[in-house]
């Protein structure tokens, strides 16, 4: 690893296919090649890996290979922000905006990358916000919704080998005799595909 006297955040080196990826992007696991990261779309509904690092204090890896890129494990990070979903303040998760890599003030479904730990308003004009790094998946409103209709929840892994869950849990219940009206039941279904 390498040690930088500058940097709050520690980063690994990923290699990209695109050279255009630079710090303060919002970035993903590109499919077509192996343990590589791109700049995030949210066309691709991929879950979100991190955000390149400007100056890591800590870089695992082969430090200045070509093709690579430090990826914020830990710590904080200069982002690249926009005003989409409003000015962000300090506390603020961030989100993926609609513009490939560049995050905004995240609402309580949308995956995010952090937590702002600077300000964002009107007045600031450098397009970045520090941000403390928090993977965290947002509210899924289709699950959340199967399960207070008592439909089976059906949960698609975001692991590399493709994964398709379903399960239905119904509670059981008794009348005053004692007698259950439903039955508890749990079916689990797994498929998966290589990836």
């Amino acid at each position: 690893y390498t040690t930088v006297a500058s940097g709050a955040d520690i980063a690994e080196n990923y290699p990209v296919a695109d050279p255009s990826v630079g710090a303060g992007e919002i970035v993903v696991f590109d499919a077509g090649f192996p343990l590589a990261v791109k700049r995030a779309d949210a066309s691709d509904k991929r879950p979100l890996v991190g955000i390149i690092s400007s100056t890591p204090g800590i870089v695992l890896g082969e430090g200045g290979a070509l093709g690579q890129r430090p990826v914020a494990l830990s710590g904080r990070v200069p982002t690249k922000v926009n005003f989409e979903g409003g000015e962000i303040h300090i506390g603020d998760r961030i989100a993926l905006s609609s513009v490939p890599g560049v995050g905004k003030k995240a609402n309580a479904f949308e995956d995010s990358v952090g937590i702002a730990i600077g300000n964002y308003t009107a007045s600031d004009t450098s397009g970045t916000v520090m941000v403390f790094l928090d993977l965290q998946r947002g509210i899924d409103v289709e699950a959340v919704g199967q399960v207070l209709l008592g439909l089976p929840v059906v949960t698609l892994s975001t692991s590399t080998t493709p994964t398709v869950t379903i399960s239905e849990d119904t509670a059981a219940t008794s009348t005053s005799s004692g007698q259950a009206t439903s039955t508890t039941s749990s079916q689990a279904i797994s498929t998966s595909t290589p990836a």
